[in-house]
Parts: C-alpha cells; structure tokens; sequence
C-alpha cells in the first residue's frame, strides 16, 4: 500500500510537469496528505523516517554509576494497531554529557529534524554547569522548549531521558519522561529502558552482589550480545561509561560514533551511500528509496 502511494505521488508529478504547469506548492501538500489520510496512515503514523534507540541501562555502583547502552537506531512502521522495524543503522550514539553529568537518550532520537545529540552540544555552550540532576534536565528542557516551541506533552514524546551523576557525592539516577520523575540513589539500584531485558542481566552467573564497574561492564556486554539475539530493534557495538564521585566519566566500552545535525543530514548521506542502513527485506529497501527520493526533493515535510 505504501509504495502505490508514493508512485502516485510521483505520477502526479511528473503530470504536472508533462502539462508545464507549475503547481502551488500548498496544493500538492493538500493533495499529498488527502491520499495518505485516505489510505488510514500517515508520516507520524506509519512510515517514520526519526530514529529509535532502545535499550539503555543505568546501574549504581559500589565505587561509581555504569551508563550503557545499545547502538542500533531503528526506522520503524507505526501503525495503529503494531509497531514494526523495517531497516536499521548501527554505530550511533546515546549517552552525553549535559553539564558535568552524563545523560542517555531513548525513543526517538531527534525531535522536529533536530537530532538530541545536537541540541545537547548547543545548550553545553551556553549554560553554565549545575550541581543539582534535577536543575541542569529543567533547564535544558526549557532551552529546547524555546527553540524549537515545543509542548511539554511533544518534547517528551516517545522519548525518555536517562540523567546520571553524583550530588553532593550521593550517585543518582533519575529518569524523566511523559508521566513524570523517577530515580535511583542506592548501590545495586538499576534502570532497564526494556523490562525485558531483566533475565538476561540477571542470568550472567556473575554475583550480583557485586557491584563494581568493571565487573558490570562486562556482564552488560555479554548480556546486550544475548538479548540483540531475540530482538532486533537492539545491537550494534555497545557504548558503557563509568561515572566517579567527582562526575569526571571513563569509557569503558566504545567505539567510533557517526554524528549528524539533522535527520534531513543522515537521509542525504543514505542516498549518497555514506551510511549503511540494513532492510529487512527488498520491498523494503524499495520503499524507503521511493520515500528518500520524496522527502529529498520536498525536505520541509520531515520538520514535524
């Protein structure tokens, strides 16, 4: 159904063009989003071409906090009744440093064509340090808010944000999203971004009873490996920071991250072949060119 839309998007067009008439960009809009909401989907709908990251965890040590998280960004089909992923990239970052603390991203992973990552890099610029969790995500939140006029309700949309550190050399984990706050103060203490992750941290024979970073480390590594294996809207290499009493932060498992400013950048740097995407199936892939083809030549219908 979908790529019968988008060919008839582009017979229209090229129609218009075969007539030399130059159409009002409004009536195309109109007659666009007329088709897609005739045929019960829509871009926010259906077909989304944000982003989505997935697992991220957050576990309170004995001798500092562990941030992780997965590296795979899914595109996925919204429907109404179900959710499916139908391509892929890897390699892309979710933890970041806001202020001296460390914050992970997931859901969507950029917000009106404006990547998290970046906006994140421009409110470091001009904000000066906060010492309280709660004070520094208030702040960015607001900063975001006016920049891109945003509701409460659409800057938390389909995204939590994951905020690390120590106050006043007590660690903490706090997790905002739609519904509200919630946090973590205590040694052993954890946050899983997909409850279904739990077994698999749990059934790396490691004492859980020891809480030490790198021993965490490495069971989260081993466990994102056996969990990617059953879901695979998780996976790539997996990115896990040790946070310290003084919020000074060590990589303990990276890689080399691929950054972009907006989404339009990464569809840009698709078609060109610069980035490897992964379909789950020829129509597919199919699609999802029809579709960058589109939004490439009408690039105002991806700021939403």
């Amino acid at each position: 159904m979908h790529l019968e839309i988008i060919n008839s998007i582009l017979i229209f067009n090229r129609g218009v063009k075969k007539l030399a008439i130059k159409p009002c960009k409004i009536l195309i809009l109109i007659f666009i989003w007329t088709l897609i909401f005739h045929c019960n989907i829509g871009f926010s709908q259906c077909i989304d071409f944000k982003t989505h990251g997935t697992l991220v965890v957050g576990v309170i040590c004995d001798n500092g906090i562990v941030l992780s998280s997965d590296s795979r960004a899914s595109f996925t089909c919204d429907c109404p009744e179900s959710s499916t992923t139908y391509a892929y990239t890897d390699s892309n970052r979710k933890i970041f440093p806001l202020g001296k603390f460390q914050i992970a991203v997931t859901g969507n992973s950029s917000i009106k064509n404006e990547y998290w990552e970046e906006l994140i890099i421009q409110y470091n610029k001009h904000n000066k340090n906060d010492s309280i969790l709660h004070s520094i995500f208030h702040n960015f939140k607001i900063f975001v808010q006016k920049k891109l006029a945003l509701t409460d309700s659409i800057f938390f949309s389909g995204t939590r944000f994951y905020l690390a550190g120590y106050e006043n050399k007590n660690p903490k984990i706090i997790m905002f999203y739609e519904n509200g706050v919630d946090s973590i103060t205590k040694v052993g203490n954890r946050y899983y971004s997909l409850n279904e992750f739990k077994p698999y941290y749990n059934s790396k024979g490691v004492s859980l009873q020891n809480y030490d970073v790198e021993v965490i480390s490495k069971l989260l590594i081993g466990s994102y490996k056996d969990y990617a294996k059953i879901d695979k809207t998780v996976g790539g290499p997996t990115n896990i920071i040790s946070i310290a009493e003084d919020n000074s932060s060590s990589q303990l498992s990276t890689f080399n991250f691929i950054k972009f400013k907006k989404e339009i950048d990464l569809l840009k740097s698709i078609k060109k072949g610069y980035r490897k995407v992964y379909f789950d199936t020829p129509k597919a892939e199919q699609f999802f060119q029809k579709m960058i083809d589109f939004i490439l030549k009408y690039p105002k219908i991806i700021k939403r």
